[in-house]
């Protein structure tokens, strides 16, 4: 399956521009709400704008639908999911 917004909000993100990140990483989402890397970049956006708790609840949901790198992440902070 393609994956461009995902691989779009990525870009955006790279660029700095976090919030364009989120919109596109919420598209994603929006195709394909188990795809559980898009939970985990929103994740890292939300984070780098200082809104832990909604990026938490992003890990958490990416860790549910297996993501095996934030699974070892919240692990690492006792975070259960």
């Amino acid at each position: 399956m393609r994956r461009p917004n995902n691989n779009r909000g990525v870009a955006y993100n790279a660029l700095g521009d976090n919030r364009q990140a989120i919109r596109d990483f919420g598209r994603a989402i929006k195709r394909d709400p188990k795809y559980a890397q898009a939970y985990n970049n929103r994740g890292v956006a939300y984070d780098t704008l200082g809104d832990h708790r909604q990026a938490i609840k992003d890990y958490k949901t990416a860790a549910k639908l297996g993501y095996k790198p934030v699974q070892d992440f919240l692990k690492s902070q006792g975070i259960s999911w």
